[in-house]
């Protein structure tokens, strides 16, 4: 037993090439596109399959009759009055007063009063 322990422990030995992470590796690339065909093909033929099922036709349903006063105030929501249209200038000379009135000066904001210092 002592001469087991005296003798030095054996490192493991890898053969593994060492690959970052990040890196890229011809073989992962290939088995990408290889899945990635894959799925896109079994995806396609899922969508055909589903194009081709039978489906059901569609049957109109017999909707309850309005009662008088609601189909009134249905038929009066939709009777609303259009929006006025804008008014033009009736007169030539209406216009061009309006065109010779100068427009609103700007007005400068206010300024505040500062408070008197507090000794």
């Amino acid at each position: 037993m002592s001469a087991a322990l005296s003798l030095p422990a054996m490192a493991p030995v890898s053969f593994r090439q060492p690959v970052l992470a990040w890196s890229v590796s011809a073989a992962d690339e290939a088995r990408f596109r290889r899945l990635w065909r894959g799925l896109l093909l079994a995806c396609l033929l899922l969508a055909l399959a589903a194009g081709l099922l039978p489906r059901p036709e569609r049957v109109a349903e017999q909707r309850p009759g309005l009662s008088a006063p609601m189909a009134q105030l249905l038929q009066e929501r939709r009777a609303a009055p259009p929006p006025p249209a804008p008014q033009a200038a009736a007169t030539p000379k209406a216009a061009e007063k309006a065109a010779d009135k100068p427009a609103d000066a700007p007005v400068p904001p206010k300024a505040k009063p500062e408070p008197a210092p507090k000794n």
